[in-house]
């Protein structure tokens, strides 16, 4: 079986201060170190600090300003081969749905905090009314399951299989 390379839409990540910044470290290693990818290409849009970055893992510089920030994620995406797409802030999702539905790949997207809560804001029904599954609910709906198969998940605060 082929190895999966990613593409990590973050907000911030090696480098990065705060808890999102821990988790996507933390998240992002423990996949380099499981060897269930052949390779991450983290995009930040905050670095703040130059931190050592596991093998497997290439963070490329921060891009500040929606626009550039945009351009590079799309031209890296299409420069090289992506198999997943991992979208670390829902802010991101349009960007990385784009990126996900334009190279027929699959979209991995992370909510943290008020963003996983239950009482759904305007952009968490968008996006869920546009195919995606919570993973929390994947064992409650076989249907659920089929369409997380096919097209996506959104995983909130847990790691959820590809």
């Amino acid at each position: 079986m082929q190895k999966a390379s990613l593409l990590a839409l973050v907000t911030d990540a090696f480098g990065g201060h705060g808890g999102i910044a821990q988790y996507n470290r933390d998240f992002l290693g423990a996949l380099a170190a499981c060897g269930v990818v052949s390779s991450i290409t983290v995009l930040p849009r905050h670095t703040p600090e130059r931190l050592a970055i596991p093998a497997l893992i290439r963070q490329k510089p921060a891009r500040r300003g929606r626009l550039g920030y945009s351009v590079i994620a799309l031209l890296t995406a299409f420069r090289q081969g992506t198999d997943i797409v991992f979208c670390g802030h829902l802010y991101m999702a349009p960007l990385a749905w784009l990126i996900a539905r334009l190279k027929g790949t699959k979209l991995v997207l992370q909510m943290h905090g008020i963003e996983a809560w239950p009482r759904p804001t305007r952009l968490q029904r968008v996006a869920r009314q546009s195919g995606w599954e919570d993973s929390d609910n994947q064992d409650e709906n076989p249907a659920s399951r089929r369409r997380h198969d096919r097209r996506g998940v959104i995983v909130a605060q847990e790691v959820a299989a590809f």
